[in-house]
């Protein structure tokens, strides 16, 4: 999916065990925002990530299907 935020950060964390991401706003969407942190740290481990933003969740449910989605990519 194309990313048109140009305005969104995030903190990419390079751990032992992986990339620990703490997102922004997350205008630019959780997903996008990991894919990010993977392809300008060259790490592909997900260890965990702290989702600050605004953006409304509308369900518990979708929200894990979304963070599933952004691990199993790992």
């Amino acid at each position: 999916m194309p990313d048109y935020v140009m305005d969104d950060s995030a903190i990419a964390l390079l751990m032992p065990e992986g990339l620990f991401v703490i997102t922004g706003c997350g205008h630019s969407g959780v997903v996008n925002t990991l894919e990010q942190a993977k392809k300008v740290t060259g790490v592909k481990k997900l260890y965990g990530v702290i989702l600050i933003t605004d953006t409304p969740v509308y369900s518990a449910r979708s929200f894990w299907q979304t963070m599933w989605l952004s691990v199993s990519s790992s």
